[in-house]
């Protein structure tokens, strides 16, 4: 399982305070390197939306890639997930 170190949160938040932007792509592309640490669109679909996109956005991502761009924004509106700013 592939997790990026860029995902730590004194890493985010450096690179808030820099004005940057941040993205984590939750499509699964290949199940033999899962991406996101496996907060994925797949375990999103398969009933686990707090621990895809709900974990992906309470880490303060601004950008999320997704195939499942319909269930992923009511979710994150429906939970006050939703970032209401623009990046």
């Amino acid at each position: 399982m592939k997790f990026d170190v860029r995902a730590d949160a004194a890493f985010r938040e450096k690179r808030r305070k820099m004005g940057e932007n941040l993205h984590c792509n939750s499509i699964a592309c290949d199940y033999r390197a899962v991406i996101a640490g496996g907060h994925s669109d797949d375990r999103a679909m398969q009933g686990d939306l707090a621990g895809s996109w709900g974990w992906i956005a309470d880490r303060g991502f601004h950008l999320m890639q997704t195939d499942f761009v319909l269930e992923s924004r009511l979710f994150l509106e429906e939970t006050g997930r939703r970032m209401k700013k623009p990046c």
